[in-house]
This record gives structure tokens, sequence and C-alpha cells, in this order.
């Protein structure tokens, strides 16, 4: 696992680094933690419903803090994204392949991939 860090990211950039700090104890308190479940639970029916194996490469636009990782299959290769280092940070430890500080308008990859993950 490795971060990079990638120049000439967003201004909401800076209030994601500061929400990175409360972001997962804040899913827990109402309404966000229903929230939260929904989310969970759709992403769960989607990544059930799609065929992904070991072979898949895949990526998380806006990964945040790697909620979306953890459901999806732990064989597929998955790469966050998010403008926001400290969101990326902490994302490093959710199981990607990588994680890379960038706007997802201006993506700095050049590889193709099998499924992408947006939420």
């Amino acid at each position: 696992m490795f971060l990079l860090q990638r120049r000439g990211t967003n201004a909401m950039a800076f209030v994601w680094d500061f929400m990175a700090r409360i972001y997962r104890p804040l899913r827990r308190v109402w309404p966000f933690s229903a929230m939260a479940a929904a989310e969970h639970e759709q992403l769960t029916k989607l990544a059930m419903r799609a065929v992904l194996n070991r072979l898949c490469i895949g990526v998380d636009l806006g990964c945040g803090v790697g909620h979306a990782r953890k459901i999806l299959p732990p064989e597929a290769v998955v790469f966050g994204v998010d403008r926001s280092f400290q969101m990326a940070l902490r994302a490093a430890d959710a199981g990607y392949q990588a994680v890379v500080v960038a706007d997802i308008r201006c993506l700095p990859f050049a590889a193709q991939f099998d499924f992408i993950v947006c939420v």
C-alpha cells in the first residue's frame, strides 16, 4: 500500500481535510448513521450483482476514508482517488492497491478499469 500526492487539487480539499478528522465518528450519529446504513446496503447489493474477481481492476472515485472498499471483494484490485490528502491518508488502510490524491475531473491514470465506484 502506498499513497501518492498530486498537486493542484481544488480549494474544497481544505474543507475535506478538516472533515477527515470527524468523518468516521460522524457517520455513527443519526441521521448520518441512517444514510451510511442505506449506502452500505445498496453498495453490498451492487457488489453481489457484479461479476468481480481477482482479475478485475477498479477505481473508487471520491473514496473518502475507504468505506466502499470494505464492501468490494478483497480479490479485486481497487485504486482509491480523493482530492483530500487527509481523507486519502485514512483510506490508505482500507485495502486499496494505491490511493491517489487528485481531482476526479482530471484523473492521473492512463489505464482502463473494469468497474468504477463513485458514492
